[in-house]
């Protein structure tokens, strides 16, 4: 018997172990971090509440026995222009009307297969009628499931996009991409793949939040390093790397994997 052939039904078992262990591992989870909820609170000095989120859809996340669980949004409703240029079987997670150049554009974040494991996120642009243009890959290094997208400013006069994905096979990696309008086209301006991360938006800088690893198990509370980035006009640079002084709950740090603070202060 091929391995073709046997695929669908190792991940129909898959699936079905995963919910009969879902009581047993939201139990576990809630005895190894019971003390260390940080639901709704801060995450830490400096660290900005999860009130705090602004103009960023949060992603719907459960870490459950083989790890992170993360519930993409509802499909949108897509425009049949739009919809014409996709590829067959996309799924659009988020149509984004944004004004990175001068004249403004849509983004578009789709998933160009319907694949459970692979859906191969994708990020394109639609300027006016002009066929729909599909950037250089924004994913990770496999398992790459979109979370999060939102437009902060960049600068007085510019503003940019930043693209939250979750990686590898148990959800506990986090990509981060940002796209801008930089020498007359569309291009990524920053990207980083980390352990169960988040990026604080600033005007004009961004701080990146990565798990050290530092817990009893993948999903225990560890250290976090925070590194903070400040746009130059024409590339983010690293300004300051410091390690918080307490362990946060790495499932609370990566469920809301994009916060836009107006706080120069804040990290």
């Amino acid at each position: 018997m091929s391995f073709l052939s046997v695929y669908p039904l190792v991940r129909k078992f898959k699936a079905i172990i995963v919910q009969s262990a879902l009581i047993t591992a939201t139990l576990q989870t809630q005895i190894t971090l019971k003390g260390v909820q940080l639901r709704g609170g801060t995450l830490g000095t400096g660290t900005p509440q999860k009130e705090s989120v602004s103009g960023c859809d949060p992603a719907t996340r459960t870490i459950e026995a083989f790890g992170a669980l993360d519930h993409p949004s509802s499909a949108v409703e897509v425009p049949a222009a739009i919809r014409a240029q996709l590829p067959e079987g996309a799924t659009v997670r988020k149509i984004m009307n944004t004004k990175l150049a001068p004249a403004g554009e849509q983004v578009v974040l789709f998933d160009a297969s319907r694949d459970d494991l692979e859906p191969l996120p994708r990020v394109a642009v639609v300027v006016g009628r002009t066929p729909m243009r599909t950037l250089d890959s924004f994913s990770g290094y496999g398992f790459t499931h979109y979370l999060s997208a939102c437009e902060f400013s960049l600068s007085p006069v510019r503003t940019a996009v930043a693209v939250a994905y979750s990686t590898a096979g148990d959800g506990s990696g986090t990509y981060f991409a940002i796209l801008g309008w930089d020498s007359g086209d569309y291009r990524k301006l920053f990207e980083v793949e980390i352990s169960q991360g988040r990026m604080v938006l600033q005007p004009g800088q961004l701080s990146v939040w990565e798990s050290l690893g530092t817990g009893e198990c993948v999903w225990c509370p560890s250290l976090y390093r925070v590194t903070r980035y400040r746009w130059t006009g024409t590339q983010f640079v690293n300004t300051e790397t410091r390690k918080l002084p307490n362990p946060l709950d790495p499932g609370e740090v990566s469920e809301t994997p994009l916060v836009i603070s107006n706080n120069s202060q804040a990290e």
